[in-house]
């Protein structure tokens, strides 16, 4: 875990701990009105929520990082990589995990071994019309949408877009 953004990371487990705790906390208060079960104590849901986003929060990153750390795009003759990022690839209704790779001819993303719908997905350059901004389920400001010149359009889940796109852009 080298060159982790350690405000970003605390505030991811922060996260989860509360959305978790959320969820708990719903979920005991709709048991309890549909089967009249007994209510979970408000500090028995808090101890669930800071255990799964410690765990999440810790392991997860560590779990990830081992399984990305030997992906390796197949690449064309000449073709470098330039930079890499996590990301998701939205293919129909499932956002396939993996990893982004800018090289010097064009996009590569690659998926990790824990999704559905496994491969690799190259955009050249050259087939590439402009790139876009686009809040991920209308909600969150970090998809990237590469809109190809044929009118077919990919998009991304990325950490950094702006940054990102800013790479790509000098390329294009």
């Amino acid at each position: 875990m080298i060159g982790i953004d350690w405000r970003k990371h605390l505030l991811r487990i922060v996260s989860m701990v509360v959305s978790f705790s959320v969820v708990l906390y719903l979920l005991d208060w709709v048991f309890h009105l549909l089967f009249h079960s007994t209510r979970q104590p408000l500090s028995s849901i808090l101890t669930q929520g800071l255990l799964f986003g410690a765990l999440m929060g810790f392991f997860m990153p560590y779990f990830m990082h081992r399984m990305v750390k030997k992906m390796y795009p197949t690449l064309a003759q000449g073709e470098e990589i330039e930079d890499q990022t996590p990301a998701n690839i939205f293919k129909g209704v499932e956002a396939v995990g993996g990893m982004l790779f800018i090289t010097n001819q064009g996009l590569v993303f690659k998926s990790h071994k824990a999704n559905i719908q496994t491969g690799q997905t190259n955009i050249a350059f050259a087939d590439i019309e402009k790139i876009e901004a686009v809040k991920t389920a209308k909600l969150v400001d970090n998809g990237l949408k590469v809109i190809k010149k044929d009118g077919l359009d990919v998009q991304f889940v990325v950490e950094d877009r702006d940054e990102l796109m800013a790479k790509i852009n000098e390329k294009l």
